[in-house]
């Protein structure tokens, strides 16, 4: 009789673990930079850098990955808020 290994359930997994160079995070993924304390979407990697943008749209920056981490709960609703802000001012009566 052989063991089986478990697969854990690997979304849950990688949500919870911090990127780094070896992992990126999914192209559209909330981080949080904290390195500037910004949160926005992972857009993808150049030279070393990772590319991050506002959720609600903007100016992409440049992000040390070891400074970027998973957006936890409340910086999911931070996002999420300044993405509807965003279409808010954009809307004309």
């Amino acid at each position: 009789m052989t063991l089986r290994e478990t697969v854990p359930n690997t979304a849950d997994d990688e949500r919870q673990q911090a990127p780094t160079a070896k992992t990126l995070p999914d192209i559209g993924q909330i981080v949080h930079d904290t390195a500037t304390d910004k949160v926005g979407e992972f857009r993808g990697a150049i030279g070393g850098r990772w590319m991050l943008r506002p959720a609600g749209g903007g100016v992409e920056w440049e992000a040390k990955p070891e400074a970027v981490e998973p957006a936890g709960t409340s910086e999911h609703v931070r996002a999420l808020a300044a993405e509807h802000n965003a279409r808010c001012r954009n809307t004309r009566p």
